[in-house]
């Protein structure tokens, strides 16, 4: 606080501090302590904090400080900025994939036109995974668990499903109560309905599923996959392309052989050839 105190003396003084959800404690009580000390000096402090500070720092400042929520940006606001930072005409439907892909983060949406700019259109930016699974790294090991488990599904997946899958990790923790808290941490949403009889959840960005998906390894994947199609199959599930794909992936082939029957059926019965031919040869390609 002297420091600061001869500084403000001097000059109005900002302190900037960034990712503060990380920061430690003693960090957080200085500040605290130069804000109670310097009220009457021209001391400014801005912070920026991912919304887990709440759980990192309960009672951050109370009393001293004031909070602004900064909101994703809307989809026209995306849609704006993508247009005017690419040269040209671009594909509506690459547009729409970067708007739902960004979720209205501006960080992400940039790297994404990046990656659209310099040719690579399909892939996701290792940056923007690479800051996600930082993200990720930064939860506690069963929440990492957790959401490992879920990418399995994709972007929706159920309680039940992540309980099938981490079950055989550990069966004293708490799922429902790991999910409430990284809803908190606003990384998932639970649906307000369900298409089970189970608690439905969502990634709040599809990214963040690709990122926490990204994490497995090859032989989880295929544990992950199995276990995936077993439950759907046991709560109803009725796509038979999600069912063969679960079963595909978790290398039971002859399980997904009559899923891919029901889904070429499906396909050439609404008329569409292509996509009949597609999953036919999926099919063949199970052996």
């Amino acid at each position: 606080t002297t420091l600061l105190r001869e500084e403000c003396r001097a000059t109005p003084t900002v302190l900037v501090l960034d990712d503060l959800q990380w920061g430690d404690a003693f960090t957080v009580k200085l500040v605290e302590a130069a804000l109670r000390e310097l009220h009457d000096q021209p001391l400014m402090v801005l912070a920026f904090a991912r919304p887990e500070i709440a759980d990192s720092f309960p009672n951050l400042w109370k009393g001293l400080a004031q909070q602004i929520i900064v909101n994703p940006l809307s989809k026209r606001a995306c849609e704006r900025l993508v247009q005017a930072a690419l040269a040209g005409p671009t594909a509506a439907a690459t547009v729409a994939r970067m708007v739902e892909q960004s979720a209205g983060n501006a960080l992400f949406l940039e790297e994404l036109i990046r990656a659209v700019g310099d040719g690579h259109s399909a892939a996701v930016p290792e940056t923007i995974l690479a800051i996600l699974q930082a993200r990720i790294d930064a939860q506690a090991p069963e929440a990492r668990r957790i959401l490992r488990a879920a990418s399995v599904f994709g972007e929706t997946f159920w309680l039940g499903g992540v309980r099938a899958i981490t079950a055989s990790e550990s069966q004293s923790q708490d799922t429902a109560g790991w999910l409430a808290n990284l809803e908190r941490s606003e990384i998932i949403d639970e649906a307000p309905q369900s298409r089970f009889s189970d608690a439905e959840y969502r990634f709040r960005q599809s990214l963040m599923r690709d990122a926490a998906y990204s994490l497995l390894t090859d032989e989880d994947r295929r544990t992950g996959h199995r276990l995936a199609g077993h439950y759907l199959e046991r709560v109803g599930e009725s796509d038979p392309v999600v069912l063969a794909e679960h079963a595909y992936r978790g290398d039971e082939l002859a399980r997904a052989v009559p899923h891919f029957v029901r889904a070429a059926a499906q396909a050439l019965a609404s008329g569409d050839l292509i996509l009949t031919l597609q999953r036919v040869e999926r099919g063949l390609s199970c052996g």
